[in-house]
């Protein structure tokens, strides 16, 4: 019985690794790569260092762990939503968009920390999928929407333009600039009609 419910209780232990993650996220986002130490990380993660020391050996490397972890988060809810929408480009253009406001604070430091000077390793910058992530998704969709394959050109147009709207109005709308100056303008039913709208047009420009 003791044992039993001291494996449920370690179950609930947080992760110190994915908490490390998380506070060198936002830390990196606040202040950059340079600015942030790692000693602030393990205080603020309430980790030792030698906690940081083992699982990430040096500060580039949790820099570089905290890039691909967005990517590999950020890459696996697109594949949720389109596993959710895969028969409408117009949802899953909306599930993207919701999916975004639900992460609203983790993608806008996601984002900064990409927008970071510090070089991006090579093996996160995968040159032969060209296009945003989630764009071969998109192009399934489309293709079963207008019953034809379609070309790389187009697929790669309509997942700029798609992604590029959705993703920018996800990151403003998440600002506190956004919500304060701008409430009408994301407002969500007035979003939700923009993203339709803008759906449509790509559509009947690929038929």
């Amino acid at each position: 019985m003791n044992m039993h419910i001291n494996e449920n209780l370690k179950l609930k232990v947080p992760d110190t690794k994915e908490r490390i993650i998380e506070v060198a996220t936002d830390l990196f986002a606040d202040r950059g790569f340079e600015g942030a130490s790692i000693r602030e990380i393990a205080k603020v993660a309430e980790v030792n260092l030698a906690a940081i020391n083992y699982h990430f050996s040096n500060k580039q490397n949790l820099y570089y762990e905290v890039l691909r972890h967005g990517f590999e988060r950020f890459h696996i809810q697109i594949h949720n939503v389109a596993e959710k929408h895969q028969g409408s480009t117009t949802e899953f253009a909306l599930g993207l968009y919701h999916m975004m406001i639900n992460n609203g604070p983790r993608l806008i430091n996601n984002f900064k920390v990409l927008l970071n000077d510090f070089p991006i390793p090579p093996e996160l910058m995968k040159k032969d999928q060209p296009g945003p992530p989630g764009k071969e998704h998109l192009q399934a969709i489309i293709e079963k929407e207008v019953a034809r394959k379609i070309t790389e050109e187009d697929a790669l147009w309509a997942s700029q333009i798609i992604f590029s709207f959705v993703v920018h109005t996800a990151l403003m709308a998440s600002t506190h600039f956004g919500r304060l100056k701008c409430a009408e303008s994301f407002n969500l039913d007035s979003v939700e009609k923009s993203i339709t709208r803008l759906v449509k047009t790509v559509l009947s420009e690929l038929k």
